[in-house]
């Protein structure tokens, strides 16, 4: 009985302390409500972050569109793998070009603030 407790009382102990610990669903592949609105938010903060460059919003129609093409290829009974590799290499270089223009973007922004915070505490 004692051995019964003993072991009940650990398991107990064991389960409280995972349940402190906080479980975030959303990164352990359990897909709830909350999860998907959060995916939701952080793409249309990205969308109005980079909207503005008609250039980002252009790639990144061209990037659904080849996969679009992608998956009607894959599709198919016999699937030409030569235009696979094509598709997938645009879908790459259209990527690239977006990271680049993220990349800049992310730069400006830091020397903006940058420039901002050294206006505004003048150092003696």
């Amino acid at each position: 009985m004692k051995k019964f407790i003993i072991i009940s009382m650990l398991a107990l102990g064991m389960g409280s302390i995972v349940l402190a610990r906080g479980y975030d669903y959303c990164d352990s592949g359990h897909m709830n409500h909350n999860c998907y609105r959060h995916m939701t938010n952080y793409n249309e903060n990205i969308d109005n972050f980079y909207g503005n460059n008609k250039e980002y919003r252009d790639l990144r129609i061209k990037v659904e569109e080849q996969k679009l093409q992608l998956m009607k290829e894959m599709s198919k009974e016999n699937p030409n793998f030569s235009n696979v590799e094509k598709i997938n290499e645009e879908i790459a270089k259209n990527r690239a070009k977006m990271q680049t223009i993220r990349m800049k973007t992310r730069y400006e922004y830091q020397n903006n603030l940058t420039a901002q915070s050294a206006s505004n505490n003048p150092t003696k």
